[in-house]
């Protein structure tokens, strides 16, 4: 499991027993076009593959569609064989990093999955990641729409889990603590970068 300094946002990279590549985000600088270089998926994410041997991944994850998570995203997809995509399927506006990755995927016939809760993916040897959100009824109403309803994955080996919270906040953990799902985990990434709107107290009491 390899958090990568992105700069602003998500990276994250995991390789499993049976050497599978899981990519959850890759950073990116808003307001900024990726096609004209110098985003953290060139800079950062793609060498850092690279230099680990990767030339396959196997699932990319874009947990929702801010840019300092998507952006990276693409210079993955471009450059490396990707063979699925697990997409919160929240809207985009055209012209916007998450769009412009939608098309690539859909250029390169990249197979996406829209993550709803209950889902599992199996990454083989009994490593798995499980998808705690969100629900089938997304959340409207809050904060922010997006980052309450970005993807909430939880990497299960063994004995040993880990939580991603993307930028959820205190509305989809209120959500998540209501649901009854299991939280639990020896490793967290807070939620939307350590915000003052996310890592609730409450939140944390159920994962530790």
């Amino acid at each position: 499991m390899t958090f990568l300094d992105v700069g602003q946002g998500d990276g994250a990279v995991i390789e499993t027993p049976s050497g599978k590549i899981v990519v959850v985000d890759a950073g990116g600088v808003p307001g900024t076009d990726e096609r004209l270089g110098g985003d953290p998926g060139t800079r950062v994410v793609v060498p850092y593959l690279r230099w680990r041997g990767v030339s396959t991944v196997d699932l990319v994850v874009a947990t929702h569609p801010d840019d300092d998570h998507v952006q990276g995203l693409s210079a993955v997809t471009s450059r490396l064989n990707v063979r699925a995509a697990l997409d919160s399927g929240l809207p985009s506006p055209p012209e916007t990093p998450m769009s412009r990755l939608r098309d690539m995927w859909a250029r390169k016939r990249v197979p996406v999955r829209i993550a709803r809760r209950g889902q599992r993916i199996d990454l083989g040897d009994g490593a798995f990641l499980e998808i705690l959100h969100p629900s089938e009824k997304l959340l409207t109403g809050t904060r922010s729409d997006d980052n309450n309803n970005a993807i909430v994955l939880r990497l299960v080996y063994g004995k040993a889990r880990i939580l991603f919270t993307a930028d959820a906040e205190e509305d989809a953990e209120r959500e998540l603590l209501k649901s009854g799902v299991d939280l639990s985990a020896d490793v967290l990434k807070v939620g939307h970068h350590g915000s003052r709107w996310s890592t609730s107290e409450a939140f944390l009491k159920k994962v530790n």
